[in-house]
């Protein structure tokens, strides 16, 4: 129905108006005087009355009809595509997602009104959200767990087309309860209307909401599995969830206590031993009261006590690639770190660490007064041959290769074309060199080897790194994550302790330990630094993982990282 209002066209003639109305009441009192208050008063006011409404003229009032325009807005019917919507409900022996079905079809007169007034639009909210063209295409073979993310999406979508009028969520009970209601009232959007197929709810229900995989590219590091489960009418009682392999071999197992009605819970599974390739994986979750053994046999869904089991298994697919992978690491000086970097990786055949190790700088070439066309040292005369490729000059630096792979490897010193560091090395790690013992066309083939490749770069400190080594306004220095532009006259640093930040605490790779307290204890246990290349201030998207506090309680920038291209 029409809403009607009034408006005023002028409004800006109020005081005009006002006027009117006044020299109105005067030519009134002017003409009866006394007598509008006495016998006379019924005429007067007449009058009065007539000159309020030329007054109310002067501002034009407007009678205003608005009616929604037909199609102008958009009305979303969401169909939860979980699996739970293919249980019985208590509509005619159906279950929730036929009874849904037969609803939203489109020959139903309440859906062609619909259709008259609104752009209608039905779309299954399901692991994804998708747009269906008819009720006959929803599937609901989802889990459910995205259920809330999806109303997000359709939210932010209508709000960013300015059409979106309502959402209204048909669902089994299961997954519109009071948290969901809940979330989607603090966040601004259209409305959503949640609608119960099921006239009651579901009485007992475990679920897999979400799986989520993170691993590095290394074999033999932990795949981490965070398991989002959901449980329904499962108060006072626990779960458990075991992950098994392709043999059905139990690798992991977590358990989680229900407190309420309607609760989510999370556990997160590390796994080790997984071979390298693709590998199959089954999640399945169960009873709290079973043993892992229990959840990995074959009748495992036996004695449930749930109106289900189809959304208490997933399966993934974990690939673990295939190594060994190569670190090419430069050093302008033989130093510790190359030992004991040496040493961390002794044992582990998935990383190599050819080095190629600068041992003397490159001098310059005199001119000895010796023998007549003699070109070498005459400190190596007498001493064996005396060829050019075999006494070494001085105008050239020495350099060491270490457990290169073949006599070929690093022969001619750093890489020199994109076949020789491209398909060779996932990182290069830059330690105590400066830039000039690179080319110009070196510099740019490590910036192509990060930004084309997706390799990765680390410089360490020393006393020719960053802006000691004049890396500023080169093409390795636009790479770094730090500004290479202030200069310092302050004393060296001393007794630097190193402390990881928030960023830093949320890396598996920076820390050493299992635990919080333990990996505590052992940063609280090293030794300080008594050397560090200053950097004050990171460039914007870098990431800060570790700082080093002086003895003044001054924090630096120890550890930085940034994405750069396509690497880092």
């Amino acid at each position: 129905m029409p809403e009607t209002t009034w408006a005023w066209a002028h409004p800006e003639r109020w005081p005009w108006a006002l006027g009117v109305f006044l020299l109105g009441l005067g030519l009134v009192w002017r003409a009866y005087g006394s007598a509008m208050f006495g016998r006379l008063k019924g005429a007067a006011l007449c009058k009065v009355l007539l000159w309020a409404l030329l007054a109310l003229m002067v501002c034009d009032p407007l009678r205003v009809e608005e009616a929604a325009r037909k199609k102008a807005n958009e009305l979303v019917m969401a169909v939860d595509g979980s699996i739970r919507m293919t249980l019985p409900s208590e509509v005619k022996g159906k279950t929730s997602g036929e009874a849904v079905k037969e609803a939203l079809n489109f020959s139903q007169p309440w859906m062609a009104k619909l259709e008259e007034v609104f752009k209608l639009r039905l779309m299954e909210a399901g692991d994804r959200l998708r747009g269906v063209p008819d009720i006959a295409e929803v599937k609901f073979e989802g889990t459910g767990g995205e259920l809330l993310r999806s109303v997000r999406a359709l939210r932010s979508g209508g709000a960013a087309r300015r059409s979106l009028g309502a959402v209204v969520l048909l669902t089994d009970g299961g997954a519109a309860d009071a948290a969901l209601a809940e979330e989607l009232m603090k966040e601004k959007g259209a409305a959503v209307f949640p609608v119960q197929v099921r006239e009651t709810p579901v009485s007992a229900d475990l679920a897999l909401e979400e799986v989520r995989v993170a691993q590095s590219p290394f074999e033999d590091a932990p795949v981490t599995l965070t398991v989002a489960v959901k449980a329904l009418g499962w108060k006072g009682r626990s779960w458990t969830v075991v992950v098994l392999d392709e043999g059905g071999k139990v690798l992991a197992s977590g358990t989680g206590k229900v407190a309420g009605e309607v609760e989510s819970g999370t556990a997160r599974l590390k796994l080790t031993g997984i071979k390298p390739g693709v590998s199959f994986l089954r999640v399945r979750l169960g009873d709290g009261a079973k043993k892992p053994e229990e959840l990995a046999a074959e009748r495992w869904a036996e004695g449930a006590g749930e109106v289900t089991v189809l959304n208490n298994e997933r399966r993934l697919a974990v690939d673990r690639g295939m190594g060994p992978y190569r670190v090419l690491y430069v050093s302008g000086r033989p130093n510790w770190e190359y030992k004991f970097l040496r040493r961390a990786l002794a044992g582990d055949a998935e990383i190599q660490l050819p080095a190629l190790i600068r041992i003397a700088k490159r001098e310059p070439k005199f001119e000895w007064r010796g023998r007549s066309g003699e070109t070498s040292n005459p400190l190596f005369r007498g001493f064996g041959a005396q060829g050019e490729e075999e006494v070494q000059r001085y105008d050239k630096p020495v350099m060491i290769r270490l457990e290169a792979r073949d006599a070929e490897e690093l022969r001619d010193g750093f890489p020199k074309s994109a076949a020789e560091l491209f398909g060779e090395y996932r990182a290069v790690v830059l330690d105590d060199v400066e830039a000039a013992f690179f080319s110009a066309e070196q510099q740019r083939l490590l910036e192509r080897f990060v930004t084309e490749r997706g390799g990765s770069v680390m410089m360490l400190g020393g006393q020719e790194s960053f802006r000691e080594g004049g890396y500023e306004h080169t093409p390795l220095g636009r790479m770094l994550p730090v500004y290479l532009d202030k200069v310092t006259e302050e004393v060296p640093l001393e007794d630097g302790r190193l402390n990881l930040t928030r960023e830093g605490w949320l890396e598996p790779w920076l820390r050493l330990r299992a635990s919080d307290a333990d990996e505590e204890a052992r940063l609280s246990q090293m030794p300080g630094f008594f050397a560090m290349n200053r950097a004050f201030s990171i460039k914007p998207g870098a990431a800060l993982m570790a700082t080093v506090t002086d003895e003044y309680q001054k924090s630096w920038p120890a550890l930085v990282t940034q994405r750069f291209g396509s690497g880092g």
